[in-house]
């Protein structure tokens, strides 16, 4: 899955479109996504719901340009801005700037030994024009804020394994939004956080998605909060897209 979309007008590409995209197992069998079709608008909250095994995860990770080993690209294209994320060029460009990844477990996106300050400055530094010292400070204080964490010396001097799992999760998410990514892509964000951080994380997360020009991919398992921040549902039933619609409505 080579080669960029047809050129189109500065501004005019949506931030992610998925079209005809099936994987399946390198060895052969049955695909695990099959023929999937969907378009993410500006400033759109697409919900994707289903049972385990669905293809949900590997629908969400085809816009990082991800497929799990074993599977491969059979046929289709993915597009995020008109870049191809399957390919080298274009994902270099598009990781973290145009594009960014919350998952469920914080350990898989933050380095253990690097303190939490370090890790959301690397990731000013590379993914936004900041680069002398006070600006990514600046920043890495107005990230740590913006997702309801401490932004004093002392806390940003802790190690991941310091703070709690929720704590881990919002820093991951600064991480996240380092760059000002225009899609998030949030896979099942809050399953690894007990009920009261779960709901913490849902109302930041809501929070972060109202309004602007940022659009998300959101996977989950709660139909209520599909329900609550997304413009759109699909839902997936054995890698196929059985269904889309208004939140709230059958689909």
């Amino acid at each position: 899955m080579t080669g960029n979309a047809t050129a189109r007008p500065p501004g005019a590409d949506p931030p992610a479109e998925i079209s005809g995209l099936s994987l399946g197992p390198v060895r052969g069998g049955p695909p695990v996504l099959h023929d999937a079709r969907l378009t993410v608008a500006r400033g759109q909250v697409l919900g994707v719901v289903g049972r385990s095994g669905s293809g949900k995860s590997s629908l969400a990770y085809s816009l990082l340009g991800h497929v799990r080993p074993g599977l491969e690209v059979r046929s289709g294209t993915v597009r995020v801005a008109g870049l191809d994320p399957f390919d080298r060029a274009d994902a270099r460009r598009l990781r973290g700037r145009v594009v960014s990844f919350l998952g469920q477990d914080p350990a898989s996106a933050l380095n253990p030994a690097l303190r939490i300050g370090t890790q959301i400055g690397e990731a000013v530094r590379l993914r936004s024009p900041a680069r002398r010292a006070p600006e990514v400070r600046a920043r890495v204080e107005e990230l740590l804020l913006s997702v309801r964490l401490p932004a004093d010396r002392a806390f940003r001097r802790r190690l991941p394994s310091q703070v709690s799992g929720g704590q881990a999760q919002r820093v991951a998410l600064a991480v996240a939004l380092a760059g000002r990514p225009a899609l998030l892509v949030l896979d099942e964000p809050t399953s690894g956080l007990d009920t009261v951080l779960a709901d913490r994380m849902r109302g930041l997360l809501a929070e972060v998605l109202s309004g602007g020009d940022r659009a998300a991919l959101l996977v989950s398992h709660d139909p209520a909060w599909i329900a609550s921040v997304a413009h759109e549902v699909v839902r997936l039933e054995g890698g196929r897209i059985a269904g889309a619609g208004k939140p709230g409505a059958p689909v």
